[in-house]
């Protein structure tokens, strides 16, 4: 058996591409298909369509719809987006909680999850049970009950996992409950609640390679979530803090330092496959495009050039490197990035 500290080293790393070929399409004014995806927030159809084609003019592909409420129409929104991009991929987020049959058991409940399943036009759904307690109807249970329907002509299935839990213990039920999603075999993508510790999260990381070793050709791949840091999101979490998301006093002290922090989140994604998505308060104008230009700029900066160089002259062939001291590394270097990013914050 491998120690915790050797399989860090297996699967943590510093990528060779193209840094140079992605800044220069960011320079150019557009955003490459590094930035990842973006979660949509809009009011009607109409301005669904017209965020869709803002974005699409911008070069990104890739767009998950959020499911707050039992009210929204999830497949009217799929539509609008396929009919002004058809090509669009599309993670439809479906809450257990508001999805359910009123005063009705888990059969019923498992019943219309499937029927939901069966005729989304979504390329993947991701499935929400929603923080606190878990209830009978919860997202092991809604895997279970796929028990196999999921085919090709299907979404795919996405879940959610939380690295960040200030308690061991909560965290260690958190991982449990992982474990028996990843088991039921339909999940094809964990997606990562956005929080600060960055121990946590490389550990998390750790914790999801450990248990979705590919087998017979099948691959569980991972996005994690990111805020921009602006005054507004900052105020926001303070004032109203979300569940389940965990943020440092450092975050919460001001652009400048939430700035050095998701530039950190950024290289450990970039290191590790992990793709990007772009949540509160969202990607909606010409601003808020700039303001990603300018942190992908600066996460693709020489830092991870420099640690790559590093490695090779170490005689490292494998070119791997330890999380840890790639973060300290890169730690001063975000700081400095996060003041010439400072004014897009405000």
């Amino acid at each position: 058996m491998l120690d915790f500290s050797h399989l860090l080293l297996l699967f943590v790393f510093i990528p060779t591409v193209s840094t140079a070929a992605m800044t220069t399409k960011i320079r150019n004014g557009r955003m490459p298909s590094a930035v990842g995806r973006i979660e949509l927030f809009f009011k009607s159809p109409s301005e669904l369509k017209d965020r869709v084609r803002f974005l699409r003019s911008n070069g990104i592909a890739a767009f998950n719809l959020v499911n707050k409420d039992k009210k929204d129409d999830m497949e009217t929104w799929i539509d609008s987006i396929r009919e002004v991009y058809p090509e669009a991929d599309i993670s439809a987020h479906y809450s257990l909680k508001h999805n359910k049959v009123p005063r009705k058991g888990i059969e019923q409940h498992a019943e219309l999850w499937l029927k939901n399943l069966g005729c989304s036009n979504a390329d993947e759904i991701l499935m929400i049970s929603g923080g606190g307690d878990k209830k009978a109807w919860n997202t092991v249970e809604a895997l279970k009950a796929t028990n196999g329907s999921s085919n090709s002509a299907t979404p795919k299935i996405a879940v959610a996992y939380n690295p960040y839990f200030p308690s061991r213990q909560d965290q260690e039920k958190e991982n449990r409950r992982l474990i028996e999603k990843l088991a039921t075999g339909c999940v094809s993508k964990i997606y990562l609640q956005f929080g600060t510790d960055m121990e946590c999260l490389q550990e998390g990381l750790a914790f999801i390679r450990s248990n979705t070793q590919p087998s017979d050709g099948a691959v569980v791949t991972v996005a994690g979530s990111l805020f921009l840091p602006t005054k507004k999101l900052i105020a926001q979490q303070k004032f109203r803090p979300w569940n389940g998301v965990f943020l440092s006093p450092d975050f919460l002290n001001g652009p400048e330092e939430a700035t050095a922090i998701v530039l950190d989140i950024m290289r450990v994604y970039q290191a590790n496959d992990v793709e990007m998505l772009w949540e509160a308060p969202g990607i909606r104008t010409d601003k808020d495009l700039g303001m990603v230009r300018e942190l992908l700029d600066a996460a693709a900066g020489v830092d991870a050039v420099d640690a790559l160089s590093e490695t090779r002259q170490h005689g490292n062939n494998d070119n791997l490197v330890d999380t840890k001291g790639a973060t300290a590394s890169t730690t001063s270097t975000s700081r400095r990035s996060s003041k010439r990013l400072k004014q897009t914050t405000k």
